[in-house]
């Protein structure tokens, strides 16, 4: 792994679980996880 991936796999582990419980109270736990997909796709 490269130093990026390694970066980016540091800020996608710190962030994706507060990212999801945020996401759950505005779209469901249904769609939480693809919307906080999305988000990473973006970033």
């Amino acid at each position: 792994m490269d130093r990026i991936e390694a970066e980016f796999q540091k800020i996608y582990d710190d962030h994706y679980p507060r990212i999801v419980r945020y996401l759950r109270r505005l779209v469901g736990d249904s769609k939480a996880k693809d919307v906080a997909q999305d988000v990473f796709v973006k970033v």
